[in-house]
């Protein structure tokens, strides 16, 4: 005690020299942060070795130093401190130029669209800041550069209170679990199946999402399973429940063979129950796991299943004005289906549970409304592709549409939003992947006829525009360019006949084409002219696959409305080159891309008559960078969602982006071949993939919910979690499957 040597400051005053406590806080801290930049160096860029990493590894080396330095004590634990300090300032320094130059480029690529990912590109630099400015204040002010009461421990306090909310902790918690939780039902459901299948003639019926089941006690009070049943055309629910696990298990019992006699029979089984009430709601949301948890108020309850089929886990919206921002379920929604007013979470519980369909004789246990994942082999992807296929046959209406949306449960069918690039994707895929046969080429044809109404001439060129008829000002690159990917590679099913307005719409590429390889976003049929502006999502790769195979059919078929060779050469060569140079060629390149998947598949077409080696290098690069999202067996997640393609595992990752994977790495995976380079990290990529679609898609054994109506085994919905089944979730799942296979060799 006051035994510390002081020294003077400017002001006269004396201080205390920096003590053992204030060393033991630098150690402690530089240590946290030079592992924290150690590992951003190592996960946050794509490639191992980028400039990124090189300035990150040597930051994390200085804390680790200023670490060292000040548990042994040295005289020069001071210094070192001060010039990490200096070190991270200039890091963050660099990190804004990288930030603020690649937003810049983002932004003037795609227009509004590259404002929205400038500004996320900007959020995501607000960590950096947080964890490095603080820190680097305290030291430079407590090493004499900076006047005033150290800043460091205050932000650091403030910056725990955020991130470490208590109410955090409960994020994944199962709660309480209850006797039930170790019973197993199979024993006592397996005989029954067998019984059920020989009494029952309705057979494959479906058990319709009823509204909520009531119980005689709140589902923490007892031991509890939720049954529903077919009697007739109607959907029977119990709620069964005893004092202890032997007592629910003779209940079930019971039931089954006393009162089920229709089929199927599901048995939810409580197992674990666990309140909502002292979350917010953005937590709560995420504490009711999709197609697992179901939700109660009071006696009331709401299987996993049913909640599923109502669309209640993609119900919450954080951020009022972005609707599409949709995070777990809403209290208020919930309180609706229970007729009863509260506020927030207060009464609801979550109910995990454990289901059991009895249908045809056969006993399932279900996760999240599918069977047990299917192996990967050459029958099992060839009844997936076979599924997938017969339900894009059985969709098509008497005008050639595709039905663009359905719901598997209610049978409502919708051409709300109906887009004709998805109509033309849908068509491709049949025809790349869809296998040979009268019925797919009645389909193929009918599809690309519909296509060819929406035609309007405008001298040599074509453009598309929907509904036919429509008086439009404008055309759009994107509508055009995938039709015309369609009408290539369908040409060999249909013939010729579309061959007229093959040239006129490839002409109007040529035509949106610049001079730098970009394509401009639309045509002004007024004018007759392109519009300047900046470049569609996707389009530009649609645009270089239909100039490809264009290029590779102008070549070897004359027609006096195809553009010549030479011009179609040059203007792939171009397209390329922006691609593979300007585009992208930025600070963010050894972070991330897009969506880039269109133009892998254009590298592929491109093998046997156009090569380009940058452009084929940006289709690796892009897709090893997206083997980074693809969960695998080494990420510590819920098994069904091996093989997925998602940014994270708080939520359900969605079927479209894990089949454009697919799609794109079985591209990325011949064009890696061609040029021979490895492949295996790719074909296990792929495989995983495959794996998650097969689990994905729905089964006929696994449909007990889904309608009568419309033929739903083989589809695809949104995710696990979310119903709706769109015509591209299909189609993308489809050509992921039938390209996978094909570059595994299945």
């Amino acid at each position: 005690m006051g035994k510390g040597r002081t020294r003077k400051t400017e002001k006269g005053s004396a201080r205390p020299d920096s003590g053992p406590d204030q060393r033991y806080w630098v150690a402690g801290l530089s240590l946290a942060l030079g592992l924290l930049f150690g590992s951003a160096a190592f996960y946050l860029p794509w490639k191992l070795v980028t400039v990124f990493s090189l300035l990150t590894s040597l930051l994390a080396a200085s804390h680790l130093s200023t670490a060292i330095l000040a548990l042994l004590g040295h005289r020069r634990w001071r210094t070192s401190w001060r010039l990490h300090a200096f070190a991270a300032l200039a890091w963050l320094l660099y990190l804004a130029w990288v930030v603020v130059s690649s937003a810049t480029h983002i932004a003037g690529l795609y227009g509004s669209l590259g404002s929205g990912l400038a500004a996320a590109l900007a959020a995501a630099f607000a960590p950096a800041v947080l964890v490095t400015l603080p820190s680097s204040l305290w030291a430079i002010s407590a090493t004499g550069g900076l006047r005033g009461r150290p800043l460091g421990l205050t932000s650091l306090v403030v910056l725990f209170v955020l991130v470490l909310d208590p109410s955090w902790r409960y994020v994944g918690g199962l709660g309480d679990a209850r006797a039930a939780e170790s019973l197993e039902l199979d024993r006592v459901l397996e005989p029954a199946a067998k019984v059920l299948v020989a009494s029952s003639s309705v057979g494959l019926a479906r058990i319709s999402p009823s509204g909520a089941i009531e119980c005689e006690r709140p589902p923490a009070e007892a031991e509890t399973a939720f049954v529903y049943s077919r009697q007739g055309v109607q959907t029977q629910s119990r709620c069964l429940q005893a004092n202890d696990a032997d007592g629910l298990e003779a209940r079930v019992q019971a039931f089954v063979e006393s009162e089920g006699r229709g089929a199927p029979i599901v048995v939810d089984l409580v197992t674990r129950t666990r309140s909502l009430a002292p979350h917010t709601p953005l937590v709560a949301g995420f504490l009711v796991r999709p197609g697992l948890d179901g939700v109660c108020l009071d006696r009331q309850c709401l299987s996993a299943w049913q909640l599923v089929a109502l669309d209640e886990f993609n119900a919450y919206t954080p951020v009022e004005f972005i609707q599409d921002l949709r995070l777990g379920v809403d209290p208020e929604r919930l309180r609706r289906h229970f007729g009863k007013e509260g506020r927030g979470f207060e009464g609801l519980s979550a109910v995990a549970t454990r289901t059991y369909v009895l249908n045809g004789g056969e006993l399932r246990r279900l996760r999240r409304m599918r069977a047990e994942r299917p192996g990967l082999n050459s029958r099992t992807v060839a009844q997936a592709i076979s599924a997938a296929r017969a339900f894009l046959l059985q969709a098509q209406a008497e005008d050639g549409r595709f039905m663009y949306l359905v719901h598997p449960f209610t049978g409502e069918v919708s051409y709300q939003g109906f887009s004709v690039p998805r109509q033309a994707g849908t068509t491709l895929a049949l025809c790349e992947v869809g296998g040979q046969g009268a019925e797919v080429d009645r389909v193929v044809a009918r599809s690309l006829a519909m296509l060819e109404t929406l035609l309007v001439k405008h001298g040599e060129l074509g453009v598309l525009l929907y509904p036919p008829g429509v008086q439009a000002r404008e055309s759009s690159l994107g509508p055009a360019a995938l039709s015309l990917i369609a009408f290539l590679a369908c040409r060999d099913r249909v013939g010729p006949k579309h061959d007229e307005l093959i040239g006129r719409i490839g002409r109007l590429l040529l035509v949106l084409l610049r001079e730098d390889g970009s394509f401009r976003p639309r045509y002004d049929l007024q004018e007759g002219l392109p519009v300047e502006g900046p470049q569609v999502l996707y389009a530009a790769g649609q645009g270089i696959f239909a100039l490809v195979l264009l290029e590779a059919l102008a070549a070897s078929v004359h027609h006096p409305s195809f553009p010549e060779a030479k011009a179609l050469q040059s203007g792939v060569e171009r397209a390329m080159g922006y691609i593979a140079g300007a585009y992208w060629d930025m600070a963010v390149r050894d972070f991330f891309f897009i969506e880039e998947n269109w133009n892998c598949l254009a590298a592929r077409a491109a093998l046997g008559h156009h090569r380009h080696e940058a452009y084929e290098r940006f289709c690796i690069d892009y897709v090893r960078f997206k083997l980074r999202y693809m969960f695998d067996e080494d990420d510590s997640i819920d098994s069904d969602y091996l093989g997925a393609y998602s940014f994270a595992n708080v939520t359900v990752p969605y079927n479209t982006p894990t089949a454009g994977f697919a799609e794109a790495a079985s591209a990325a995976i011949e064009v890696a071949r061609k040029r021979g380079e490895p492949t295996r990290d790719l074909e296990r990529a792929v495989q995983g993939a495959m794996g998650y679609l097969l689990f994905a898609q729905w089964h006929e054994e696994d449909c007990f919910a889904c309608t009568e109506a419309v033929r739903i085994p083989g589809a695809f919905s949104e995710s696990l979690s979310s119903p709706v089944i769109r015509i591209d979730y299909v189609q993308h799942s489809l050509a992921g499957l039938g390209h996978g296979a094909r570059a595994l060799g299945l």
